[in-house]
């Protein structure tokens, strides 16, 4: 079943599945890691002996990197990080809010199965209680996408 999600949400999701931060890339995929043909065939050929959880994860991090491409963010955090240690300039600085604006209005939609849903849920039942007092509607709202239908 497709279900959408913002950026926001599959950073939480990946955030209470994994318990941190989504995982840092510092060079660009390879068509191996974004493309999902490639979890098909390692699946079809008993896989790379990832447990599910892990695979979910993989899954979700594909999607956000797929959001930040999408948005321009992932082409300017290559350009900033050539740059370190100097101030953005306006230009650089209008592209970033640009960018940040097309990122918060980014959906993907993404098939679930019964299994990824439960496990999700209960990944988000583990966030702590800081969690739910900061972000109450997000988190409601991203439990209710996730109950089975």
């Amino acid at each position: 079943m497709l279900t959408e999600f913002s950026h926001q949400e599959l950073s939480l999701l990946l955030f209470a599945l994994e318990g941190g931060p989504p995982p840092e890339h510092s060079e660009a995929p390879s068509c191996e890691e974004s493309c999902p043909v490639v979890e098909d065939l390692e699946d079809l050929f008993g896989g790379d002996g990832l447990p599910h959880d892990k695979k979910l994860a993989r899954h979700l991090s594909n999607h956000l990197r797929e959001g930040l491409i999408e948005c321009g963010l992932f082409e300017l955090m290559a350009t900033v990080g050539e740059g370190l240690g100097q101030a953005l300039s306006a230009e650089g600085q209008a592209k970033l809010q640009q960018a940040n604006h097309r990122l918060k209005d980014w959906r993907c939609e993404i098939n679930l199965d019964s299994e990824d849903r439960r496990l999700l849920s209960e990944s988000m039942s583990k966030l702590p209680r800081a969690a739910w007092i900061n972000m109450p509607r997000t988190l409601w709202r991203l439990r209710k996408k996730l109950k089975a239908r």
